[in-house]
């Protein structure tokens, strides 16, 4: 048995908001990640600020820094700590690609 909450008579006129039981709108999907607005653009712009010689790439030792200036819930992750999260994507030598920036991006935003 699948009760739709949101067409409830309780939620008439009421937005509906993400459960389960129902599959996210396209606009949860493309702007929407843990309440973060998150798209292609955005992630694209920021590349490019760290990117500062426009080259394609951004030096690891960039993204460290801007990893740590994140919101890690008021606690400053440790060295370990960020080479861990960033090794999860990155494939080791001292460049950060776009789609590894991505992931790393992404993976921020899910916490």
């Amino acid at each position: 048995f699948f009760f739709d909450m949101a067409r409830s008579p309780s939620r008439v006129g009421v937005p509906p908001k993400h459960s389960v039981n129902r599959p996210l709108t396209a606009d949860e999907l493309e702007c929407n990640i843990n309440g973060l607005a998150v798209t292609d653009n955005k992630l694209r712009e920021q590349f490019a600020l760290l990117d500062e010689d426009g080259n394609g790439w951004i030096p690891y030792e960039i993204m460290v820094d801007f990893f740590k200036q994140q919101e890690s819930f008021g606690l400053e992750p440790t060295d370990a700590e960020v080479a861990l999260a960033i090794g999860k994507y990155h494939n080791g030598d001292n460049r950060i690609t776009y789609d590894e920036f991505c992931c790393i991006m992404l993976s921020i935003a899910q916490r």
